[in-house]
């Protein structure tokens, strides 16, 4: 028989899940539902949702604002966002490149092996390569 070793703390939960269940005890256990005692209430966040029907164009600080400040407007952000109408930073969408990524081609970085030899060359490697993209045509 091979030996586990496991926490302390872990090892007396189950000694007393057994001695109080039995075998049952140590079953898994489904989690318990997280609590947010900070969470917005239901009302709250219907008052938040209609709103934002009747004025899609604003955005969160403003509809927490014209709602008297019930709650903040990253609250508003996160309840939007939570049903899917959250805009901010929808214009990063458009920035985007097919790869997901919002640098150009040229972007170079690193911290590790890199000296000022190996970035100068690739500076005139990369310049040799947007002569092209200059060129502006009338």
């Amino acid at each position: 028989m091979q030996r586990q070793f496991c926490l302390k703390d872990t090892y007396y939960e189950y000694k007393h899940r057994f001695e109080t269940y039995g075998i049952s005890g140590l079953e898994d256990r489904p989690r318990k539902t997280a609590k947010m005692p900070n969470e917005a209430k239901k009302e709250t966040a219907e008052k938040i949702l209609e709103f934002a029907g009747r004025y899609p164009s604003y955005g969160a600080s403003r509809i927490a604002c014209e709602l008297g400040n019930i709650v903040c407007g990253a609250t508003v952000h996160n309840i939007l966002k939570k049903h899917g109408l959250s805009k901010k930073f929808d214009w990063l969408k458009k920035v985007y490149w097919k790869e997901g990524v919002i640098w150009s081609p040229g972007y170079f970085v690193s911290t590790i092996g890199i000296n000022e030899k190996e970035i100068i060359s690739y500076v005139r490697w990369r310049q040799s390569q947007d002569l092209g993209q200059a060129k502006l045509e009338f």
